[in-house]
């Protein structure tokens, strides 16, 4: 017989709204389905916008909601910096 899926915070959580207004790296990894430190390395980069607070990332939820609807419309991999001409062709 399985034993039964250990539900966490985490695994409760189906939408980004769901998520509080501020969000950690282990957030932002989870609604990306990316390991943290690929997040860590996009946030160094600019690719995800975020600021450090006490040497610790924080990333606004709505600037994570646009960066997702901004590469689903440009079809363009996260791991891309999606740039005004690009947005625009889209």
């Amino acid at each position: 017989m399985k034993k039964p899926r250990k539900t966490t915070k985490a695994t409760k959580r189906h939408r980004l709204a769901d998520f509080p207004e501020v969000v950690t790296i282990g957030e932002v990894s989870e609604v990306l389905r990316m390991e943290e430190e690929t997040v860590r390395r996009h946030l160094v980069s600019g690719t995800i916008p975020g600021v450090k607070v006490g040497g610790r990332w924080r990333v606004y939820r709505d600037d994570l909601l646009a960066l997702v609807n901004r590469c689903r419309r440009a079809l363009v991999p996260v791991s891309s910096p999606v740039t005004t001409e690009s947005a625009a062709a889209a």
